[in-house]
C-alpha cells in the first residue's frame, strides 16, 4: 500500500509544481517532494494522505493503481525532459561570457512548455482518480485537507514560520465602525 501512495505522489506532485530549481538554487518544491522533505501544501504532498484517510476499498485501490500506471510513462518522460531542460538552462547561465535574456528564450520556452504538459498530464490523472471516489469519500477528503492545513498552520506558528492567512476571522458585524478605530 505504501508503494501505491509513493507512485501517487510521483504522478500528482506535478500539480504542485511551483518552481523548478535552476543551478545554484536550494532544492525546490519538486525535488524535495520526491524526497518527502518539503513543508508546503501542494496537492502532490497531501493527496496520498487524503487517499489513505478516506478509506479506499480494495477495488478502488486497484483502480487508482491502474490510473497511475497508465500515466506513469508520460509523467516520467516529461519530468526527465524538464530536468534536462533545466540543466541546459543552468549550463547556459554559468558561462564566462555575457548572457542576455534573449539568449535564454528558447530554453525558457521549452521549460514553460514542459511545465504546462506536466500540469495537464497530472491534472488528467487526478481527475480520473476523482471519478473513482464516492461523494462521501470526496467530502471526507475535504475535511481531512482542512485538518491538515490547520495542523500545518499550527506547526508553522510554533516554529516561527510566516504563514499566509486563508481568511480573516472577523466578520463584517464585528469590525469597528470607521469613526471608532
Amino acid at each position: 500500500m505504501k508503494k501505491i501512495f509513493s507512485i501517487v505522489v510521483a504522478g500528482f506532485l506535478f500539480l504542485g509544481l511551483g518552481v523548478v530549481p535552476v543551478a545554484g538554487q536550494e532544492q525546490g518544491t519538486l525535488e524535495s517532494l520526491t524526497k518527502g522533505a518539503s513543508s508546503g501544501e501542494s496537492l502532490g504532498q497531501i493527496l496520498p494522505l487524503l487517499l489513505k484517510g478516506i478509506g479506499l476499498t480494495p477495488e478502488q485501490t486497484q483502480q487508482v493503481q491502474q490510473i497511475i500506471a497508465s500515466h506513469r510513462g508520460t509523467l516520467q518522460s516529461l519530468f526527465g525532459q524538464l530536468q534536462a531542460a533545466n540543466a541546459d538552462l543552468a549550463n547556459k547561465l554559468i558561462v564566462p561570457e555575457e548572457v542576455k535574456a534573449t539568449d535564454l528564450a528558447p530554453q525558457v520556452q521549452r521549460i514553460t512548455e514542459l511545465r504546462e504538459q506536466l500540469l495537464l498530464a497530472g491534472l488528467q490523472a487526478v481527475l480520473e482518480v476523482r471519478r473513482v471516489l464516492t461523494p462521501e469519500q470526496r467530502a471526507k477528503a475535504v475535511q481531512l485537507k482542512e485538518q491538515l492545513q490547520a495542523l500545518h498552520q499550527t506547526i508553522s506558528g510554533l516554529s516561527g514560520e510566516k504563514t499566509t492567512p486563508t481568511a480573516p476571522n472577523t466578520s463584517e458585524k464585528e469590525k469597528p465602525a470607521p469613526g471608532n478605530r
